[in-house]
């Protein structure tokens, strides 16, 4: 069988469209292979930025969690303070006020009193020496003086 001549037109522009549409297709996705490239090595720029971003932030010495507990930071700053020594000299002179009150009211009593209180100057130096701030120093001494009124009232 013999095919008409007047196929052999149409159907070779259809061929060479096809094949145009082919070739533009191959492109249209090596663009965007490029882009998505370009894209992901911008989104780990991004992502390395966002990284010394927090890095810079300060750290935190008390978790948000309740009840209140010390962090990593905050321990290392317990530690260099001598924080559970100076709770223990201080939970003596709030035992009164700390008895028949309820967990939560012990730890406001603890926060109210190491704000007001005038920290030593041990304690001022060795935060300046250690480069932690005074609040954060403040924070980490009401959740030890806290937890020890906590361990000393009695058991209900």
């Amino acid at each position: 069988m013999e095919i008409p001549s007047w196929w052999i037109t149409p159907a070779a522009v259809v061929a060479v469209a096809l094949v145009g549409a082919l070739v533009k297709w191959l492109l249209w996705i090596g663009s965007m292979n490029e882009h998505k490239s370009e894209a992901s090595s911008l989104l780990r720029e991004i992502r390395a930025d966002i990284k010394k971003i927090f890095q810079r932030l300060p750290a935190e010495p008390i978790g948000s969690a309740s009840p209140r507990a010390l962090t990593d930071y905050g321990q290392r700053i317990a530690d260099a303070v001598d924080a559970k020594i100076w709770a223990e000299r201080e939970a003596q002179n709030l035992d009164a006020q700390a008895e028949g009150r309820r967990g939560y009211e012990i730890e406001d009593l603890a926060f109210q009193h190491v704000e007001t209180h005038e920290l030593s100057p041990d304690i001022r130096e060795t935060a300046l020496e250690q480069e932690f701030t005074v609040a954060h120093v403040r924070d980490v001494l009401a959740v030890v003086l806290r937890d020890v009124l906590l361990d000393r009232r009695e058991p209900v």
